[in-house]
């Protein structure tokens, strides 16, 4: 993959202060404007086995590099 996201985003910088069991804690946010390029690969292989007729045994694995 290797794409481009670009806007404007509210993003959180903090909690002022921590929320109480029951109500709205007061968290500081801010309008930015930005760009996120991201780059990455994958491998991803599975396998399936029969076990009996009515258990099978499903595996995977998947490999990520940024």
């Amino acid at each position: 993959m290797d794409s481009t996201a670009c806007g404007t985003y509210n993003a959180s910088l903090g909690v002022l202060a921590a929320a109480p069991p029951f109500g709205d804690g007061i968290y500081l946010t801010s309008i930015v404007q930005g760009c996120v390029l991201t780059k990455s690969s994958a491998v991803y292989g599975d396998a399936s086995w029969k076990l009996t007729d009515q258990l099978d045994l499903d595996t995977g694995v998947r490999w990520k590099r940024r």
